[in-house]
């Protein structure tokens, strides 16, 4: 377990990231396209576009679009081992 600069605490397991917020409070592992585009601070246009190139993977729930934490995590990832 570690602590992020928000005091955060992030348990990271062999699934991937699973977050828990600071006052305990469940955080779902899947995120909605308006949050998914939120917790990378880009637009929900940006993040379209990077489903469509195949950068970033999302999960069907019926006619739902729900994005992985641990997609996310993997994508913000491979930004910073770019070289």
């Amino acid at each position: 377990m570690r602590n992020d600069t928000a005091g955060t605490k992030t348990t990271i397991t062999s699934d991937g990231l699973v977050g828990v917020a600071s006052d305990g409070a469940f955080q779902p592992l899947l995120l909605t396209e308006a949050d998914a585009a939120l917790a990378l601070a880009i637009s929900p246009r940006t993040l379209w576009a990077l489903e469509a190139s195949g950068q970033i993977k999302a999960v069907r729930i019926g006619r739902s679009k729900r994005y992985a934490r641990q997609e996310l995590a993997r994508f913000v990832e491979s930004l910073m081992n770019r070289k």
